[in-house]
């Protein structure tokens, strides 16, 4: 059972069991990607959705899994080295498939 605690926005009187409550959690969604940018603006366009759907086709296993001899079904296409750091956006050799949970502790691990 989770106990229930104040919204994360400062002075929202609302319980939830984590993080926001839906309505400063759509704010902080908004705001988060107006500061980012939409995926089509990042990059992600039709040219990408093919080279996704491509590589996923010759990996559809989580690359991370199966390095650990786990067999996980791929969720996304990973950009190895980040864009942002001069990453080759369609470069097979530049992507990697993942799945969820590897995915995001790869982004946790890139945070520290």
């Amino acid at each position: 059972m989770s106990f229930k605690r104040p919204c994360l926005q400062p002075g929202c009187p609302q319980l939830v069991t984590k993080g926001r409550c839906p309505q400063h959690a759509k704010k902080a969604r908004d705001n988060y990607d107006t500061y980012r940018g939409s995926a089509r603006k990042r990059g992600y366009d039709a040219t990408w959705d093919k080279v996704s759907r491509t590589y996923r086709r010759k990996h559809p296993t989580c690359e991370d899994c199966k390095a650990r001899g786990i067999t996980a079904p791929v969720a996304l296409v990973h950009h190895v080295v980040p864009l942002d750091q001069g990453g080759a956006r369609l470069d097979h050799a530049n992507l990697r498939s993942m799945c969820d949970a590897c995915h995001q502790a790869t982004h946790a691990e890139l945070q520290r």
